[in-house]
């Protein structure tokens, strides 16, 4: 599925801008400035992604979401060190990329079919251990 980008720029938080200086499939990493210019630190944050919906009759696209303030400490950090930032991004990528090789191979078993440990029993099995 094809996701609407997060923004490269983004002005918020009483005028706090944040530019995106690196990013990969699952993580990226913001630099803040205050509303003066004056530097701040940096955001590292795992992509979160939002499918697309229909709310109060409007219908919205998919699209990456920035991680809200309860998903601080576990899908975002902030920091003055870039080396920092960087390498949790690259734990936040490592970390999604490897839930949805996960999910993707659950589903192939799922369709696929998985074989079953122990005993199965089936309608007719149990019709006969009944009688």
């Amino acid at each position: 599925m094809n996701y609407e980008p997060l923004p490269i720029e983004v002005t918020q938080n009483g005028g706090h801008h944040y530019r995106q200086i690196w990013r990969d499939d699952y993580a990226a990493v913001y630099e803040q400035r205050n509303a003066f210019g004056a530097f701040l630190g940096y955001e590292a944050i795992a992509i979160k992604r939002q499918e697309p919906c229909r709310v109060f009759g409007r219908q919205y696209p998919a699209k990456e979401l920035y991680p809200c303030s309860e998903d601080w400490g576990r899908l975002a950090i902030s920091t003055s060190d870039l080396d920092r930032a960087m390498d949790a991004a690259r734990k936040f990528s490592r970390r999604e990329s490897l839930k949805i090789r996960q999910k993707a191979a659950g589903s192939s078993r799922i369709r696929q079919g998985r074989r079953v440990k122990g005993p199965v029993a089936t309608a007719d099995k149990a019709k006969s251990q009944s009688h």
